[in-house]
């Protein structure tokens, strides 16, 4: 009875408060925030970012915050020779190179270029160890070193400042060293090697041996400038680097992971927050993750902040399966093309090539074979050399009409070179691209082109096709790379990566003429009508390149889903840590 009776005044109690606070006056959100609630609200800036054209564009960004520890992977184990410039893994956040792609340009900052690929057009990279530079003539680059930048505070440079004779100190390095992109062995001579000098304390020259308009870009945005204390010193035990960048090694598992912390003593500041000093993150480690399952599960699970490569077909699970993950598309950077065989009939003949090239329907594939999830890609160049690159409609008519589906005019174009019956052609392949190449096959059968297929070995393939031994043509993937590397490599007869080992002397002469130019529009104007030029001739035929996706968890702020943060071919996530933040108390809600 004392139960119903206690029960009985609490109800009433209930019922009076209720009323009363119906009659209340209402309590506003504001008053009614937790002071936990306060402590997570997002503080919130808008900025005014000016791009290079002097338009303006407004962005909301979230405020940084310092700490947390940042979780990535590679495919390949940490190479730690300094000297080597195109891999080495996360040696890239230790040294400082003379220039970086621009983070204030990316889709972080004014869009102006999505930053998917490893190497940008020359203006979307901005000054690090470079405070300036100027090229008085087309064999000599000036270049005005930053002041006040220290190596890490730990042997063997033990916190000095650098100077022009560290660099020139390091050139020296990159010839002597064994494995070195630049390793010149004793005794021997190369036409390429350049001479660095110092002027004074804070300036070098740079003498090209002859004109080399490639030479400013790869240099200044692949070469790292290491401390004079470094010689003679072991570089593979990681405790003895020192450099100028924004982590210190702390730790290495061989075959397993690397790890570094921040350098607290690193000069490079927030191009969007220019008070805050970078890097923010607490250290970041990298995992060897070779197997493409495992690096899924590693994503799904939040072991692993970021994958960069996220095949079109294994995207819509990811989503399913979680889908508090931020993602991006990403164009494939490498996408497979036909390389014919240079002056081998028919193929040898232009009309022929051309003819092919017009039988095949691009927007087909993109519909059907793609889901509409691609871009028609007109080789030379790619749609992120921007400032560069031209779309269909902006080119000439005549190339135009190489990429719509006429396969009447395309026989007609056949019968007129000779071959109104067609002909065979043999196409040399990896499993990977079977499938692409037999779409291609069916378009080509219907201007009488039968086309056997020859599917290879990996490694007998790369034999074969860089060695240039194939009977008609080889289907591989189109090498990304550096715009003015294109013309004086990948299309440089003799060279391994020139896979149809084309032997064009307008192209190596228009290339070699791009170097006397020192006009950036006029230098533009010329890239593309060379580049028009090879499209032209019609020397491969690329196959359309899909959209993939870049994926990263929803705690990795200040990051957009940018490859090419460090230097220039680092590959996906060297640079990631340099600009991103760790939003702790997110990933903390989502139970990681």
């Amino acid at each position: 009875m004392k139960r119903r009776i206690v029960w009985l005044m609490v109800s009433c109690l209930m019922v009076l408060s209720l009323v009363l606070a119906s009659c209340a006056p209402a309590v506003t959100e504001e008053e009614v925030v937790t002071e936990e609630e306060v402590v997570k609200e997002k503080e919130m800036v808008t900025l005014t970012l000016t791009k290079l054209d002097g338009s303006k564009v407004t962005k909301t960004m979230e405020k940084p915050q310092y700490g947390g520890w940042i979780n990535l992977y590679e495919t390949e184990d940490i190479n730690f020779n300094p000297a080597y410039w195109s891999g080495g893994g996360s040696i890239f956040a230790v040294y400082d190179h003379y220039l970086s792609p621009d983070f204030y340009r990316g889709p972080t900052g004014t869009g102006e270029t999505v930053m998917s690929i490893s190497y940008l057009p020359f203006h979307f990279y901005a000054p690090l160890l470079a405070e300036s530079w100027e090229k008085p003539d087309p064999l000599t680059i000036i270049i005005h070193l930053q002041k006040g930048v220290h190596f890490q505070d730990k042997p063997p440079a033990n916190g000095r400042e650098m100077d022009s004779s560290d660099a020139v100190f390091t050139w020296k390095y990159f010839q002597d060293t064994v494995g070195g992109e630049m390793y010149l062995p004793p005794g021997e001579a190369r036409e390429d090697v350049l001479i660095v000098e110092a002027v004074d304390k804070w300036t070098l020259k740079i003498t090209q041996p002859y004109v080399n308009i490639r030479w400013l870009h790869q240099y200044m945005s692949n070469a790292r400038i290491i401390p004079k204390e470094m010689e003679g010193v072991d570089y593979n035990d990681w405790r003895n680097h020192s450099g100028s960048g924004p982590y210190i090694f702390s730790d290495y598992v061989s075959g397993s992971s690397v790890s570094l912390t921040r350098n607290p003593d690193y000069w490079y500041h927030d191009p969007f927050f220019p008070e805050n000093q970078l890097p923010y993150a607490d250290g970041f480690t990298t995992l060897l993750i070779k197997d493409e399952a495992t690096q899924l599960a590693a994503l799904r699970t939040g072991k692993v902040d970021q994958k960069h490569t996220v095949l079109r077909l294994d995207a819509p699970p990811l989503m399913q399966t979680n889908p508090e993950l931020l993602y991006r598309l990403k164009l494939n950077d490498r996408p497979p093309g036909i390389f014919f065989k240079a002056g081998d009939d028919p193929w040898g003949t232009l009309e022929v090539r051309q003819a092919m090239k017009m039988s095949i329907n691009f927007d087909e594939i993109l519909a059907d074979y793609m889901d509409g999830k691609g871009e028609i890609v007109c080789h030379p160049l790619r749609p992120e050399h921007s400032g560069y690159y031209q779309t269909i409609p902006e080119m000439p008519a005549s190339l135009q009409e190489l990429y719509s589906y006429n396969p009447e005019k395309a026989k007609q174009m056949l019968t007129d070179a000779g071959y109104p019956n067609g002909f065979e052609i043999e196409i040399i392949t990896i499993n990977q691209f079977t499938e692409e190449l037999a779409l291609l096959k069916g378009y080509f059968a219907d201007i009488g082109v039968t086309v056997n297929i020859k599917v290879l070995e990996s490694a007998a393939f790369n034999g074969i096709s860089q060695g240039h031994t194939f009977p008609g043509a080889t289907f591989t993937t189109q090498m990304n790379t550096s715009i003015f590397y294109l013309f004086g490599s990948v299309l440089k007869h003799g060279f391994p990566g020139n896979h149809g080992n084309i032997n064009d002397p307008k192209i190596q002469a228009d290339y070699e003429k791009l170097g006397l130019i020192l006009d950036s529009a006029e230098l533009i104007k010329a890239t593309q009508d060379l580049a028009n030029y090879v499209n032209e001739k019609a020397y491969v035929i690329g196959f359309p390149s899909e959209y993939n996706y870049t994926f990263w968890q929803p705690w990795l702020k200040h990051y957009n889903g940018e490859m090419s943060l460090g230097a220039s071919g680092a590959g996906s996530v060297v640079g990631i840590p340099n600009f991103a933040w760790v939003d702790q108390d997110l990933k903390k809600e989502l139970g990681h």
